[in-house]
């Protein structure tokens, strides 16, 4: 029987501050599925009517406060994505000038 042997592992980048910034993202994470979760509970208990004009229209019946809810939940899940992804790569970068760049970009990207 031959043996097949592996190549030593070669990394190019510093293994513990990346184990640092995924451990860091986990309570984002866990954070991202709950609000998902949120999100999806809200959608399920919408109550639609068919329009009534052929098409494959639904009108939605909300309260205020459900509307609100809905809206509420959709625009903090897109937020709280956004901030992930900043803080994933942040992990990357070790550069603080190349971190204050990225920074800025997701903060422009909170004003949309």
């Amino acid at each position: 029987m031959v043996e097949a042997k592996t190549a030593p592992r070669i990394s190019l980048v510093k293994e513990a501050p990346l184990e640092r910034a995924f451990r860091d993202l986990e309570s984002q994470v866990c954070d991202l599925k709950n609000m998902s979760i949120i999100t999806e509970l809200a959608i399920e208990n919408m109550q639609g009517d068919e329009c009534g004009d052929g098409s494959d229209d639904i009108q939605l019946r909300l309260s205020r406060d459900e509307f609100n809810s809905m809206q509420f939940a959709v625009i903090h899940l897109g937020n709280m994505i956004r901030k992930f992804h900043e803080a994933y790569f942040e992990g990357f970068i070790t550069d603080r000038a190349a971190k204050d760049e990225a920074a800025m970009r997701v903060a422009s990207l909170d004003r949309l």
